[in-house]
């Protein structure tokens, strides 16, 4: 290996500890959140400093391309050997994880079941007094992610390929994810947070598809126009089109989380200072976004994924992160509504005669 390569795999691993340091260091606002000590019963308390390191790692990879420590597109040149590393690193801590659950306890498990945790996950919420695991992972795939789609660009600008439609979709993606770290509180109420525990799922899902796969529609762009003399940009309808489809699901997805969000942490108040909140039993929200369908905010996370992948329209590529969304969320809804009927019994039953629709109103 020469040492530009060996470099680049430093870098992955280097980027991982800053990331860490920042999270460790970079002062927050602590909350309690919804989820409670699986031993104690307490709600775990979290510190939320996940714009701050977001913000800060962006402008230290700014300014080291600026002092030309790095190139603009070093994410680009060795993204084969970090999809490698951040593979290698996933593995090494899922392994860690899952020996830490001291899986040879139960004499009576069966092999496939010991082997389960690995998977999914022995703990739902691993901390080390404020340092959250699984809040911390988000933090280092949404920021790796950020760092990857800008690296692309640039190296489409550097190449002279670079299109309107390339920067638009940047800007949409630096939106998604400035607007998920800035509600970083609403996220603790979410499916991640509730049900999922620490394992190679999370750990592989943080660490890989979210900053590598999250980015194809980057490869799609640069595949589409490395062999153009000139990039072609789509017509402003299309990409009106695209930023409309994109922006109706961002109203839907943070509209419903905020929405619930409200109801979790203050039953009686009215979302948005006019919708009084509908219950049944109490429990179950059923009007506003919530009265469309019973995971509308998925709806909304479709939208937004499609919206994206029309930035790209012509590269099969593109269509696989909305494809990725519709397997992922339609397994997680059925999943869900599942957890929901054992543990709301008779009040679910009534919920989904109230609300009809799974995901998509009036479709599904």
């Amino acid at each position: 290996m020469d040492a530009s390569k060996l470099f680049a795999c430093c870098f992955l691993l280097l980027l991982y500890i800053l990331i860490a340091i920042l999270y460790i260091s970079v002062p927050g606002t602590i909350v309690k959140g919804y989820v409670t000590h699986e031993l104690t019963g307490k709600k775990l308390v979290y510190r939320l400093n996940g714009l701050r390191v977001f913000i800060v790692t962006i402008c230290i990879f700014v300014c080291a391309v600026r002092l030309g420590l790095i190139p603009a597109d070093i994410m680009y040149l060795y993204r084969y050997e970090y999809m490698i590393a951040a593979n290698i690193v996933s593995i090494l801590i899922s392994v860690a994880l899952f020996l830490r659950g001291n899986p040879w306890a139960d004499a009576t498990s069966s092999n496939h079941n010991r082997l389960t945790p690995f998977f999914v996950g022995a703990e739902r919420n691993p901390q080390w007094g404020l340092f959250d695991l699984k809040m911390f992972f988000y933090v280092v795939g949404g920021t790796t992610l950020m760092l990857n789609i800008f690296s692309f660009a640039a190296h489409s600008y550097l190449h002279g390929h670079l299109s309107v439609d390339h920067c638009v979709y940047v800007f949409l993606f630096a939106f998604f994810l400035l607007d998920y770290f800035y509600h970083e509180q609403v996220h603790l109420y979410t499916f991640d947070f509730l049900v999922e525990k620490v394992g190679m799922k999370i750990t592989w899902g943080c660490l890989f598809v979210y900053p590598f796969i999250y980015n194809i529609i980057s490869f799609a762009f640069i595949a589409t126009t490395t062999h153009q003399s000139k990039p072609n940009t789509l017509s402003i309808f299309t990409l009106a089109v695209a930023i409309l489809v994109f922006f109706v699901g961002w109203i839907l997805s943070r509209g419903a989380n905020n929405q619930k969000f409200l109801f979790k942490t203050q039953p009686t108040k009215r979302f948005l200072n006019r919708l009084t909140p509908q219950a049944i039993g109490g429990k179950l929200l059923c009007n506003g976004f919530w009265g469309l369908s019973r995971h509308v905010n998925y709806a909304g996370e479709i939208l937004m994924a499609v919206g994206l992948a029309l930035c790209c329209p012509a590269n099969w590529l593109s269509w696989i992160y909305p494809v990725y969304y519709i397997l992922l969320l339609t397994d997680r809804q059925r999943l869900d509504d599942k957890r929901c009927y054992e543990k709301y019994g008779p009040l679910w039953k009534s919920y989904c005669y109230e609300v009809p629709y799974r995901i998509i109103p009036y479709v599904y």
